[in-house]
């Protein structure tokens, strides 16, 4: 049972910043686009239909540039091996 609960925390340890990376890096298109957005019109609580449509572009064309089995992902992969090599070394 110890040996599993090393093998874990070592994965957790080892996908952590991967994660966090790719969490953490939004594109600067995407931020100019919003900013674009929210400086034209005052915030408010409600929202127009117009604003949403813009809010629905933004997100499509984040998605379209998306690469899937983008480097990101290579990365977390990399970052699991990494971390069952140290787990195996942790247990032995």
């Amino acid at each position: 049972m110890k040996k599993a609960l090393v093998l874990a925390a070592a994965l957790a340890l080892a996908v952590t910043p991967a994660a966090a990376q790719e969490s953490a890096a939004p594109s600067a298109s995407v931020q100019a686009q919003s900013a674009v957005v929210t400086t034209a019109q005052a915030p408010s609580i409600f929202v127009s239909r117009d604003e949403i449509r813009q809010r629905v572009a933004v997100a499509e064309a984040e998605r379209e540039g998306a690469q899937i089995g983008s480097s990101n992902w290579w990365y977390t992969v990399a970052a699991i091996a990494l971390g069952v090599v140290i787990a195996l070394l942790l247990i032995d």
